[in-house]
């Protein structure tokens, strides 16, 4: 398993309130565990109640890259004076 940061995918799964390290966590580095999680999931080779942990996981990890993409759109929407285009 890779480290990100301090922070492991094993760590990650093990830690009883994942919150307080997700929340932790840039934008690089969450998507580079939210990657890791789907591989794992993905590739079979886990039991039931650890892909279901690593779901619900990665649905955190979610929540808070939404979280650090939406106040680098705001930020981006106060540079460029209230508009963002696409």
């Amino acid at each position: 398993m890779k480290t990100v940061g301090a922070l492991t995918v094993k760590e990650l799964l093990a830690h009883e309130k994942p919150e307080t390290l997700i929340e932790k966590l840039s934008f690089e580095e969450g998507m580079t565990l939210l990657e890791e999680l789907c591989s794992g999931i993905e590739g079979g080779g886990m039991s039931l109640d650890n892909a279901v942990v690593s779901y619900e996981r990665g649905v955190k990890l979610v929540e808070h890259l939404k979280g650090k993409l939406a106040l680098a759109e705001s930020k981006i929407q106060m540079v460029g004076g209230g508009t963002l285009e696409v």
